[in-house]
């Protein structure tokens, strides 16, 4: 929580070694000899579900160390752009508001160098799941989300390509509208620091202030019959900070 809302250090993997004898191959290995050996259907899916846990866990805890570097970096990590420093995170939200095209060019670039150092611990999380799911036995780390979460990711692609050949036509036409509408672009100079914007689109902003946001957030769910300060389990971090994550869109 404090890694995430504050930026403080993250330590994931503190919270690992003192609970180490959770997410072992030993458990994973008994769930699994339970699971072959019932044959109550409800009782199997019920441990199919907790082996996928304890699976997914149990390579979350070998990349613990990974993944901290990964937080600390990006809640710690700063862009130098118009001779000023500007936080990681804040960068998004500059982008998404900003209006000269060039200037969102400028603000994208300027997040190479720390893009390539999470990219290189990214590759090692991604070396490791391979590794890992390998030691659990299976094929690959693919084969293993297929196998414990049921579905077929071939299958899943085979739709998914349906669906983008499908929408394609409708899809294009829109985009070139919505650029036109909100950015003043044509599809040929449109690039990938320009969805910030075209995504952002800033003509609901009186709608949304920033100073009476949570406001309107409480009246919804006051219609739907609950009362969020009511709520006694329930804290809304509303505060913007440079460290936090996700990012938050700053409007009006």
């Amino acid at each position: 929580w404090n890694s995430w809302a504050f930026g403080a250090r993250s330590n994931q993997d503190s919270l690992y070694k003192a609970n180490a004898g959770l997410f072992t191959l030993e458990n994973i290995r008994l769930v699994q000899r339970v699971e072959q050996a019932g044959t109550n259907a409800v009782q199997k899916k019920r441990l199919r579900y907790f082996l996928r846990y304890l699976a997914t866990e149990f390579i979350s805890k070998q990349n613990a160390p990974l993944t901290d570097k990964v937080s600390n970096l990006e809640a710690t990590a700063t862009v130098t752009f118009d001779g000023k420093s500007i936080p990681f995170r804040e960068v998004s939200s500059l982008i998404a508001n900003e209006k000269n095209q060039k200037r969102r060019a400028g603000l994208y670039i300027a997040l190479d160098p720390v893009l390539d150092s999470l990219n290189t611990l990214h590759r090692q999380i991604e070396q490791n799941n391979q590794r890992l799911a390998q030691e659990l036995g299976f094929p690959s780390y693919n084969q293993m989300a297929q196998e414990l979460k049921g579905f077929s990711l071939s299958e899943f692609k085979h739709t998914a390509e349906h669906l983008l050949a499908e929408t394609e036509s409708t899809y294009t036409s829109l985009l070139g509208e919505m650029l036109q509408k909100h950015l003043k672009l044509k599809r040929s100079d449109f690039y990938r620091y320009d969805t910030g914007p075209l995504f952002r689109n800033d003509q609901f902003d009186p709608y949304f202030h920033g100073t009476t946001m949570l406001d309107a957030v409480k009246e919804t769910y006051r219609g739907l019959g609950v009362d969020l300060p009511a709520q006694r389990n329930l804290k809304i971090d509303a505060e913007q900070r440079p460290a936090k994550n996700p990012p938050v869109w700053k409007t009006g």
